[in-house]
């Protein structure tokens, strides 16, 4: 399911995804492949002993296994993809995964006035 706002087209973690997504206390997990998958991402990924790999490099991100399908903290990991992870407010399990190429393209149109292009700036995942 794709979703548009203000030009910019999600798709969304829903149908399809098997269990997709999870929380855990405070913490968001995400099936690793479906997340690739969103964030339009080809890498190869690799998880084991904890950790997950992205193209052979460490993503610093926790992983952890349910029904033999490998999860993974959704912040570290979109933080090592150069994405960004906007909350809800006040639904913490409700999360907006800007990917960088995405954040490039807000940048490159001239879409700089909004909540995700400010806070990517801030954290800095753009100039």
């Amino acid at each position: 399911m794709k979703v548009e706002e203000g030009g910019v087209a999600f798709d969304l973690l829903d149908d399809g995804a098997g269990q997709g997504v999870m929380a855990c206390g405070d913490t968001l997990y995400a099936d690793v492949h479906a997340l690739m998958r969103l964030m339009a991402d080809s890498s190869s990924v690799m998880s084991g002993t904890g950790a997950a790999a992205s193209d052979g490099k460490a993503a610093n991100a926790q992983t952890g296994y349910y029904d033999g399908v490998p999860y993974v903290r959704v912040n570290s990991f979109a933080q090592n993809r150069r994405a960004l992870v906007l909350e809800s407010p006040g639904q913490p399990t409700d999360v907006v995964i800007w990917p960088r190429k995405t954040l490039l393209h807000l940048k490159a149109s001239g879409l700089t006035a909004g909540r995700a292009y400010k806070a990517a700036v801030s954290e800095g995942l753009l100039p």
